[in-house]
């Protein structure tokens, strides 16, 4: 009897964490609906912290110098994946095919198209792919701690056309 009283509160709970991805799904559109996109953004930095930090491999070409590369790679395809999930979203798209300079930090972009009342709007969000460890006081810059592989959320801002610039850059490769 108790095992069976186990079980049925085991399945109570579980079926409870479902409707919660639900109730999420209905807040994050709600908010998109409201062009709200304020709120739109806290979602996006509570997803960002699932998918912090970069995956590094180690390079068997190189022996010497550089053998574990990092990448962001991953974490901006599942941050992408997630927010094409919503119905309140017409197609997202990130720089991944985008020349840019080889500097650290980096940073991507992804675009996403939300549907509102008002029809679509397209939004941007600036993630910087790694840290320094140095902070701004007054505009001295003293290094007070070491650098991290994580993304980190910079911005939200309009951005029309980017996702479809993105396909044509994605489009030769």
């Amino acid at each position: 009897m108790a095992n069976a009283l186990k079980i049925i509160l085991l399945l109570f709970t579980l079926l409870d964490f479902g409707s919660i991805d639900a109730q999420s799904e209905k807040r994050f559109c709600k908010a998109v609906d409201k062009e709200n996109f304020h709120r739109v953004a806290r979602f996006v930095k509570q997803q960002l912290k699932q998918h912090r930090y970069a995956t590094e491999y180690a390079n068997p070409e190189v022996v010497t110098f550089q053998a574990i590369l990092t990448t962001y790679t991953p974490n901006i395809d599942s941050i992408a994946a997630w927010l094409r999930n919503f119905h309140c979203v017409a197609d997202v798209s990130w720089d991944k095919c985008m020349a840019k300079a080889a500097i650290y930090p980096g940073h991507s972009t992804i675009g996403v198209k939300f549907k509102t009342r008002n029809g679509e709007i397209e939004k941007c969000f600036l993630l910087q792919e790694g840290t320094t460890g140095r902070v701004n006081i007054f505009g001295w810059h003293p290094k007070l701690s070491k650098s991290k592989t994580k993304l980190v959320y910079k911005r939200m801002y309009d951005c029309s056309g980017f996702i479809e610039m993105q396909k044509k850059n994605c489009a030769g490769l």
